[in-house]
């Protein structure tokens, strides 16, 4: 997980490997901020992007995704965190 030194903020996903639903959970965050999220696919390529509400729990439905290694990246301002996962 990449993350800045002056920052307490945490990115966390599960379960991994994942079937169909992959939890993601920020912590650390100021309150009810929108935070970017992105799914890339290893080769770079970006498979979902949306905005999510900082220190929330969020579902991402990766049924019609292809098994492999992905990764899902957050941003916000000049925090950013990263977290890889598997889809089987």
């Amino acid at each position: 997980m990449e993350q800045t030194a002056a920052s307490a903020a945490t990115l966390q996903v599960g379960p991994n490997p994942v079937a169909s639903t992959l939890i993601v959970r920020t912590k650390g965050f100021e309150k009810n901020k929108r935070i970017f999220l992105a799914v890339t696919a290893l080769s770079g390529s970006h498979i979902q992007q949306q905005f999510i509400l900082s220190n929330q729990i969020t579902t991402l439905d990766l049924t019609g995704l292809a098994s492999g290694v992905y990764i899902v990246k957050i941003q916000f301002g000049t925090i950013e965190l990263s977290e890889r996962f598997i889809k089987f």
